[in-house]
């Protein structure tokens, strides 16, 4: 390796802002450490326990009006949201939101990266509709980037608003929030935006770097190393007065000792 390569290579080890993404990407969280980070199962639990009024969060119907609000436009004038049922895996559907109030039931389907099944939004719907008459039926398709629903009905909803109205209510009711449900909801937001959703500044900084460095990186490709090592170590044997090369195989250098050709018994 040259004089100039390796100047470059010890640049791009000290600048700053590698260290600050090493530190971003690094960072402690909740659930990645209990393996959460893509099990749409667990999405569909957590979001619930979340929407759900009457679970122990503490947060009581403050994320339920934001959330409800947001996928059924004509509840922004609902004065309460307090006595809404919320269940799981209710005719298969993933989150079914009732609220006796308004006569509203909102399906809820959640796809994290699995495709949607063949006729399965229509028949939620029917199911729904048909076990509360009279009453007015909305879907919410929810996925990380706020793909397009085979079924009109359902109104697309990316992560990225679950993201927005979490940031939200914890800007504006933080303060009257218990400490350790402010550390989960942090550590939920802090995961959709690093592995559901993308986060922007950290995508922007790893270009930044990219651009800045990008004539050492193919260095970092194992690869390339593994040829450069396999090459140095062929150089070594074949420059060695007690070594004799035994050729190259996939993932060896192979040698042996000269002076072991005439060690009796070998």
């Amino acid at each position: 390796m040259d004089g100039t390569m390796l100047q470059q290579l010890k640049a791009f080890d000290t600048d700053g802002q590698l260290k600050d993404l090493e530190k971003t990407l690094a960072r402690f969280n909740l659930f990645d450490a209990i393996g959460a980070t893509h099990k749409e199962l667990w999405h569909s639990d957590f979001l619930a326990f979340l929407l759900d009024p009457a679970e122990n969060h503490r947060l009581r119907e403050e994320f339920t009006r934001r959330f409800l609000q947001e996928a059924v436009p004509n509840l922004a004038g609902a004065e309460s949201f307090e006595h809404v049922r919320v269940q799981r895996e209710h005719n298969f559907i993933d989150i079914l939101i009732e609220d006796e109030a308004t006569q509203t039931a909102l399906i809820v389907e959640n796809k994290v990266w699995s495709p949607e099944g063949a006729g399965q939004l229509r028949a939620y719907w029917n199911a729904t509709s048909a076990e509360h008459s009279g009453w007015t039926i909305c879907g919410v398709y929810l996925t990380p980037s706020g793909q397009l629903p085979s079924d009109s009905r359902y109104r697309p909803i990316s992560y990225r608003i679950i993201v927005r109205l979490l940031e939200d209510m914890l800007e504006e009711k933080g303060s009257t929030l218990q400490d350790d449900v402010k550390l989960v909801v942090r550590h939920y937001i802090d995961m959709l935006r690093r592995s559901i959703v993308g986060n922007a500044d950290t995508k922007a900084l790893a270009r930044q770097l990219y651009f800045r460095h990008r004539s050492v990186l193919p260095l970092m490709n194992p690869n390339t190393w593994k040829k450069m090592i396999e090459a140095h170590l062929r150089d070594l044997v074949g420059k060695s007065q007690l070594l004799a090369s035994e050729g190259t195989s996939t993932d060896y250098v192979h040698f042996r000792v000269k002076e072991w050709d005439r060690a009796e018994g070998l």
